[in-house]
């Protein structure tokens, strides 16, 4: 008899051997993966440690020229000397630093303003870039007696209501706006809920502190500004005809002349190729469809009581400028004043004149007797400025205006815009803390607080006085060699302490990386 069970299943051998290989292997594989990784992030490792390292070479490198820059009497000369030009080792880093106009991208010359920095540092192959934009004072400081550097200036008060807006004509950094009222109060300048006022700086007086003076977008003046006078008109004298109609003009008179009313006109186009004045002891009203353009020369209207524009246009040439003051009332509406549009670059929406648009001084001025009123509204558009400091100035509707505003009160409504252009630094303005116009204590120099500073036969006496050239109103004056040479120490103590304020109260633009690269890769 056979003992053996026939359904027992017969004995397998050699299982756990095969576990144990495969155990083995999976072992093996992962120690080799571990051992690979680790040989290949050790570069990657080396590779982030130089990469560390050469951002703060970079960022050192940027403060070294900075105050390399800063120990150099003419900072100017020296870049021109080529005091960056040469690189050097800076803890294991290889640094480089090159230097141009950040407006432009072009070396550093007299009218650079804005230095744009930039450091390369380089560490075993890698190369990390950063750069920093920093303002300087002008070579030849030049005063601006006439509140050139502001947005808007008031005697009384400011208001930017509804969705008014206030922005830069110009772009980048640099392009901050002064507004202020003379009487230092600062509840006088109001920004309504839904306004635009990016980039707004508001001036006040020392004796007008308030609870929120640590505001970053108010700056505190030691003392009060100085008034504001408007423009001189020149007075023409003579006798209207006897007429209580209104002289209807078709053509440009050949002289000046007095006239008791005037009018434009529909369709009429008018070209002025001269200077010119024209005085009406009531009204001056231009109709829809009307235009005057001055070539060369100035046109003066000097109007005693209002002054209509509806769908009009005054424009100016290259050699052209037009004064207009109204003595009561002037309307703008649906109107276009300023430089013709066709010789200016705009934008799309064309309405927006182009950073690169003509940025001399105001060719078309606009002023107001006492107590008057000039008021723009439709979609009225230009390049002008409004000094009338005894008037109310006011934009409503769509209008949009490129240039400043000089007025008792001034408000912004609806959805109108003033296109400001700031002065840049290329001016010196009074509302500056520091520079040739104010003494070692912050204080204005008696000379520049008459109101008759800006008068052409007062500043060739300021400019003297200074040492410096002033201007105000487009009018330039230049001291004297030996009022230069005089003033010479004076103006640079002033400038000095010009650059230390600019730095403290607006410090360089953050720097910004703008590239990062592997030599190797």
């Amino acid at each position: 008899m056979n003992p053996s069970n026939p359904t027992t299943p017969p004995r397998r051998r050699g299982a756990a051997l095969v576990l144990v290989v495969v155990a083995l292997a999976i072992g093996l594989l992962l120690t080799a993966t571990w051992l690979d990784g680790r040989r290949e992030s050790m570069p990657v490792a080396r590779r982030i440690a130089d990469g560390a390292v050469a951002r703060h070479a970079a960022m050192s490198g940027l403060d070294l020229a900075l105050a390399t820059l800063d120990a150099e009497h003419d900072w100017r000369d020296a870049i021109e000397r080529g005091v960056l030009d040469d690189a050097f080792e800076f803890d294991g880093a290889s640094i480089e630093i090159e230097a141009t106009d950040a407006e432009d991208g072009r070396p550093v010359d007299d009218d650079t303003l804005r230095v744009r920095f930039r450091c390369r540092a380089t560490v075993d192959g890698i190369v990390v870039a950063c750069e920093r934009t920093r303002e300087f004072e002008p070579t030849a400081p030049v005063v601006d007696l006439g509140f050139g550097e502001t947005a808007i200036v008031a005697e009384r008060e400011i208001r930017i209501l509804d969705r008014a807006a206030i922005v830069p004509w110009s772009e980048g950094p640099g392009g901050t706006m002064i507004v202020g009222t003379l009487d230092g109060d600062p509840g006088s300048v109001e920004f309504g809920r839904d306004a635009v006022v990016s980039s707004t700086e508001v001036i006040r007086v020392r004796q007008a502190r308030s609870a929120d003076d640590g505001d970053r977008r108010h700056r505190t003046l030691p003392e009060g500004l100085p008034p504001i006078a408007a423009p001189r008109i020149e007075v023409v004298e003579g006798s209207p005809a006897c007429s209580r109609r209104p002289t209807r003009l078709t053509e440009v008179p050949s002289n000046d002349s007095v006239h008791a009313e005037v009018r434009i006109p529909r369709g009429r186009h008018l070209e002025v190729d001269g200077d010119l004045v024209i005085r009406c002891l009531r009204d001056f009203e231009m109709e829809p469809g009307s235009s005057i353009h001055v070539e060369r020369g100035r046109l003066t209207l000097d109007v005693d009581r209002d002054v209509r524009l509806r769908d009009a246009r005054m424009t100016v040439g290259e050699a052209g400028s037009i004064l207009v003051r109204a003595g009561r009332r002037m309307w703008v509406d649906d109107s276009t004043l300023g430089v013709e549009r066709d010789r200016e670059p705009s934008r799309d929406d064309g309405r927006m004149l182009s950073p690169a648009a003509h940025a001399g001084p105001a060719r078309v001025v606009l002023t107001g007797g006492r107590n008057s009123e000039l008021r723009f509204k439709g979609r009225s558009t230009g390049v002008f400025s409004v000094v009338a400091p005894e008037a109310e100035v006011r934009l409503e509707d769509e209008v949009a205006i490129h240039g400043r505003l000089v007025a008792e009160r001034v408000e912004l409504r609806d959805a109108s815009v003033l296109f400001a252009r700031p002065e840049g630094g290329r001016m010196i303005g009074l509302s500056s803390e520091a520079g040739p116009h104010r003494d070692a204590q912050g204080r204005l120099l008696p000379i520049l607080t008459s109101i008759d500073r800006c008068d052409a036969s007062r500043l060739a006496e300021i400019a003297e006085a200074l040492g410096v050239p002033v201007c105000a109103a487009g009018s330039i004056a230049r001291p004297s060699d030996a009022a230069r040479e005089a003033r010479a120490d004076a103006v640079e103590e002033s400038m000095e302490r010009r650059r230390s304020n600019r730095r403290d109260r607006r410090p360089d633009t953050g720097i910004s990386w703008v590239a990062v690269e592997d030599l190797d890769s």
